[in-house]
């Protein structure tokens, strides 16, 4: 599964290579080498990503944390764990909370893009895959005469209520993970009581 994300990654970098290139001859930029310029930029590109620590590059990616769930699913019992326990931390990891990684790849894929809470019966675009709380779809897309932009951060993509279905999947990992946020603050409680009695 990191090799397929590692694949998916260069393959966007070398796409995005060719369309800063072909964005500059739009421009009028003289370009005297242009597979050279390719080269080189993909090579940085590429030098970046593979220096990144393995948190980072599939701790907050959604394909590796469903694929982790999965696994888990089938192969052990009880919740599972915050992914950040199970990518072990390298240096460069230091300076992130565990807290910040949860937020930014487990509890993020599972917010509501209008509500910013949990998401609830949640409803998916099958236009550009992002998902909202039934609830508060229904009631954006009622105040934009039933067709709007989809409320995700940096999405351009067109919903309406004939695009959104209904996600039992995603149900179910929410169910999942709001299970294991509660078996984590037990935990953390316990570990405070057994502090304070030592």
């Amino acid at each position: 599964m990191r090799g397929l994300i590692d694949l998916q990654a260069e393959i966007k970098l070398r796409r995005q290579a060719i369309e800063d290139i072909k964005q500059k001859l739009e421009q009028g930029d003289p370009i005297y080498d242009s597979p050279q310029r390719y080269k080189s930029c993909t090579e940085q590109a590429l030098s970046e990503y593979r220096q990144r620590t393995s948190r980072t590059k599939y701790a907050q990616n959604p394909a590796y944390m469903q694929f982790r769930e999965q696994i888990w699913e089938v192969s052990q019992t009880g919740a599972m764990p915050p992914i950040t326990d199970l990518v072990p931390a390298e240096p460069g990891d230091e300076a992130d909370s565990d807290e910040d990684l949860v937020v930014g790849g487990v509890m993020q894929d599972y917010k509501c893009p209008l509500s910013a809470r949990i998401l609830e019966d949640p409803l998916s675009s099958t236009v550009c895959k992002h998902s909202y709380s039934r609830r508060e779809v229904m009631e954006y897309l009622a105040g934009n005469g039933g067709t709007a932009r989809c409320p995700a951060t940096g999405c351009d993509k067109v919903i309406t209520r004939q695009n959104l279905k209904e996600n039992r999947e995603l149900r179910k990992r929410v169910a999942a993970y709001e299970r294991r946020e509660e078996e984590r603050e037990i935990k953390r409680r316990g570990t405070q009581l057994t502090q304070v009695i030592d």
